[in-house]
């Protein structure tokens, strides 16, 4: 019962962070040509945390997987999957860790472009008049921005988010029906 009562305790504390950041970035940001959306900073405290816990977990299981006793949580671990597990969610972690440190949309308040980090560090210049439309989807809490080389979804929960939006409206990019 406890978890069921904890965990949507601690997702909403986590959103309120995020909103909260949202927030204060926003204001921050009101004055300067350069304005950078991005993943929550929170979200990489999260990641980094996860993965020291699941990196100290394996380096247990490893340690101790010859029949030495450790204490009754860890008792059984020796199965193949329990450690198979433990490394996918530190793959997870770094997959967002990556994520929040790399990807990135720089938008220029007297500019015609803006330049997108992909996932690889790649960057890509968009001039708004390649824009065909951009779409909200899933009740805003995604933005499906379409392009005439690519599309590419943004999260409205990244900080500066709006400022994208704002900016293509500037531009005359053309709003479709929401999904």
């Amino acid at each position: 019962i406890l978890g069921f009562i904890s965990i949507p305790i601690i997702l909403r504390g986590i959103v309120s962070l995020i909103m909260r950041e949202k927030e204060r970035e926003m204001t921050y940001n009101l004055r300067k040509e350069r304005i950078v959306i991005r993943p929550p900073k929170v979200i990489g405290w999260i990641a980094v945390m996860e993965m020291l816990f699941c990196t100290t977990v394996l380096l247990i299981i490893l340690l101790y997987q010859n029949g030495i006793e450790f204490p009754v949580v860890f008792h059984g671990t020796e199965s193949p999957v329990v450690f198979l597990g433990f490394f996918l969610f530190d793959l997870l972690g770094a997959y967002l860790l990556w994520i929040t440190l790399v990807w990135q949309v720089e938008v220029f308040k007297n500019e015609d472009f803006f330049i997108l980090r992909d996932y690889w560090g790649r960057k890509h210049k968009i001039h708004y008049a390649d824009c065909t439309s951009y779409q909200y989807r899933y009740r805003h809490q995604e933005i499906i921005v379409r392009n005439r080389i690519k599309n590419f979804t943004i999260s409205y929960l990244l900080v500066n988010c709006g400022i994208l939006i704002a900016a293509l409206q500037q531009h005359n990019v053309k709003r479709e029906k929401d999904r």
